[in-house]
């Protein structure tokens, strides 16, 4: 059989010839009215809108550009002619679907997929479209069919871009996420009271970086690691995963929080924060996460998995920082609060330390006055005594009692008496005044007064040169010194 390159034979090249036709007849009863329906096999496939054209002279000019006068045509002739038809067919499009894969070089490469129906769509860099499609964003694509000759593969070549809105697929994967328990309370890392260090996944060049930073200087100034990444486009899911990963990798034992911040936007421009892979990366993060993502009303489904969600990105840092002036306030009234009870507890102590003292000088009286108690005591016993033995002797006596002399001996006796008792006080005064003396002699207050100090650490006293801490306290007979320990190095 004969055969040659690039060629194919008579017979397969009217299978071929009448296969096509076949095709353009369905294409053509197919783009009979203005707007059509072009489904596989269910009605949930992807809905396709074209203009209406004319099939009949297309057909009929593609026949004549094929058929050659021995019935054999190339393959590059067979090629071209189908994407001519496409495209004739299919000038201009609008079809429904889910995006899958979007990758952007210079040009923007994506599939649209409905249930088991993909197709492929390119948008030229030349195109400026309202918005940067996402993976599992359901948009409407409008463009125009065409074919690449060289892998016989058609796409859609996109000519502009229309969200639908809050899909369907969004609230499902919400729920799928949610029964996960990634958007359970308890799984989430709590936030410190005051962070020591911060991580920030931004933009290095939006005004949101700039205004985190000078509210973060006015409120709480702290050390920042800035984790510059794309926060809108195909870039964006790969760079924030990538971020989070690498603080909790890198930085876990320095970051204390990260915040992802993003400016406002639309609902397509928010879109990557929707992404499933963003949204279990924030969940496993050890390192509690803010999300600031757009305005108050913007919530996306890594705002659900985060530590706490802050209407803004400068609110972020009112969230989870407090305010410096209110802690100075606060600072400066609890020493103030301190500070008095410290006075009243230092003059309840010197009362009480008084009171001490006093009970001690009556505890070392308290012998003396019981000894003078008992002797006044016997002195009185003797004295009644004796009066009573004159008064029954002046009974029994016939004689009048000479009551002067006994009045003398009485008065010698009480002079006697006083004498003795002056005597027995002063001797025990003196006695008293010179352990009073010695008591004075022996505190450490008169010590000090002779040239001596003390040296304490924490009210310890400190005995030995090497018991000396880097700083302690001297204290001399009027006051104290705070002195820091100089280490010298001793000379070779």
């Amino acid at each position: 059989m004969n055969s040659s390159k690039g060629l194919i034979d008579n017979q397969n090249s009217h299978s071929k010839l009448n296969s096509l036709n076949s095709t353009k007849n369905s294409l053509s009863d197919a783009a009979g009215s203005k707007y059509g329906t072009v489904s596989s096999s269910s009605e949930n496939l992807s809905q396709i809108k074209y203009d209406k054209q004319s099939t009949l002279s297309t057909k009929n000019t593609i026949s004549s550009d094929i058929e050659t006068s021995d019935g054999v045509i190339g393959v590059k002739t067979l090629a071209l002619s189908i994407k001519k038809l496409l495209e004739s067919s299919y000038s201009k499009i609008s079809i429904k679907g889910q995006v899958s894969q979007p990758k952007r070089s210079t040009h923007l490469y994506f599939s649209l997929k409905e249930e088991d129906a993909v197709i492929d769509c390119v948008c030229w860099a030349n195109i400026k479209l309202k918005f940067e499609p996402q993976h599992d964003m359901e948009i409407i694509c409008t463009g125009r069919v065409s074919s690449y000759p060289g892998r016989s593969k058609y796409q859609i070549v996109v000519l502009s871009v229309e969200h639908l809105g809050s899909s369907k697929i969004l609230e499902e994967r919400k729920e799928k996420l949610r029964k996960e328990g990634l958007f359970d309370p308890l799984r989430k890392p709590k936030l410190p009271k005051f962070p020591r260090k911060i991580g920030i996944i931004t933009s290095p060049t939006g005004a949101v970086l700039h205004d985190m930073l000078h509210r973060l200087k006015d409120r709480y100034p702290c050390d920042v690691l800035l984790w510059p990444t794309a926060v809108q486009g195909s870039e964006t899911v790969e760079n924030v995963v990538s971020a989070i990963k690498g603080f909790n990798d890198k930085y876990f034992n320095e970051v204390d929080v990260i915040i992802i911040a993003r400016g406002g936007g639309s609902f397509e421009d928010l879109w990557s924060f929707q992404d499933e892979h963003i949204v279990r990366e924030i969940s496993k993060s050890k390192i509690p996460i803010v999300t600031a993502i757009g305005h108050e009303t913007d919530t996306t489904l890594s705002d659900y998995a985060s530590s706490l969600r802050a209407p803004t990105p400068t609110a972020s840092i009112e969230l989870i920082f407090p305010d410096r002036k209110n802690i100075i306030r606060e600072i400066c009234d609890l020493c103030a609060n301190k500070k008095m009870i410290l006075k009243n507890t230092i003059k309840r102590k010197l009362s009480e330390m008084m009171w001490v003292r006093t009970k001690r000088f009556e505890s070392v009286l308290e012998p003396f006055n019981t000894k003078l108690q008992n002797k006044t005591s016997l002195l009185e016993f003797s004295f009644s005594h004796y009066i009573s033995k004159k008064r029954n002797l002046s009974k029994l006596s016939v004689s009048k009692p000479n009551f002067s002399c006994e009045l003398s001996k009485i008065q010698h006796i009480h002079s006697n008496l006083n004498l003795i008792i002056n005597h027995m006080f002063s001797k025990n005064k003196s006695k008293l005044d010179f352990m009073l003396k010695n008591l004075e002699n022996a505190s450490y207050h008169e010590i000090l007064k002779r040239g001596f100090c003390r040296a304490f650490s924490d009210e310890k006293l400190i005995k030995s040169k090497k018991d000396a801490p880097e700083s302690f306290s001297i204290e001399f007979y009027d006051g104290k010194l705070s002195v820091q320990k100089i280490h010298s190095k001793k000379k070779d």
